[in-house]
């Protein structure tokens, strides 16, 4: 029965999503993601946070921000999910467009789902790489 346990234990585990936060240029390694067959390395500029999530049964994304760049209140569009037959983590434009108001950081997001830059605006009061390391896990969701 022991036996039995650790083997569910084993694959559950596998699925769980990892994530780690970068506040400088660093790897991204094979141990923190089962997908990687090499180490990556995170090469950030100066300024720039980033966080990246990993989920055996998702797949990788990152999310970037600049601790300079913009945080006042302005107009987005709101992307929703592409229907079927969209490959998972499309996000496209809703017809008509709709916008909102929102402030906080532009959170550069991209997943290994659908591989395009989208950005992702949460609320908040300046960058970090736990809010980049948040919009990631919400872009691998998507």
């Amino acid at each position: 029965m022991k036996k039995i346990a650790l083997v569910v234990f084993g694959v559950l585990a596998s699925t769980v999503a990892h994530a780690v936060t970068f506040d400088a240029s660093a790897p991204f390694r094979m141990t923190d993601c089962a997908l990687l067959n090499e180490n990556v390395q995170i090469n950030l500029s100066a300024g720039v946070r980033a966080g990246v999530v990993c989920n055996v049964a998702t797949g990788v994304a990152i999310g970037t921000c600049h601790t300079g760049g913009r945080t006042a209140a302005r107009e987005v569009e709101i992307l929703v999910a592409a229907p079927a037959p969209a490959p998972a983590g499309t996000l496209i434009s809703q017809n008509p467009p709709v916008f909102e108001t929102r402030t906080g950081p532009v959170v550069a997001t991209a997943s290994t789902r659908q591989g395009t830059v989208v950005p992702l605006y949460p609320a908040g009061a300046a960058c970090t790489s736990a809010i980049a390391e948040a919009q990631a896990t919400v872009r691998l969701a998507q």
